[in-house]
């Protein structure tokens, strides 16, 4: 269940649908069972930063300044 910010520098709870991003992935563990993950950016940090997933699947944050890029790995 997404109970926070994606960003580990924001402390915005999740409360409601409609206010921020919702991001899913889908992971699959050692026996093939899959599950879905998801993760939310509050309405402050989802206008500058985004997430992307890498082929473990495992979440990155980026922050997007003008045209340059600065990542750094989720919580």
């Amino acid at each position: 269940m997404v109970d926070k910010c994606a960003n580990p520098s924001c402390d915005e709870r999740f409360y409601r649908l409609g206010a921020g991003k919702l991001f899913s992935v889908e992971r699959r563990n050692v026996v093939g069972a899959r599950r879905t993950e998801v993760y939310w950016l509050c309405g402050c940090c989802a206008p500058t930063m985004h997430l992307e997933f890498g082929p473990d699947a495992a979440p990155l944050l980026v922050v997007e300044r003008g045209r340059e890029k600065t990542a750094a790995a989720a919580a």
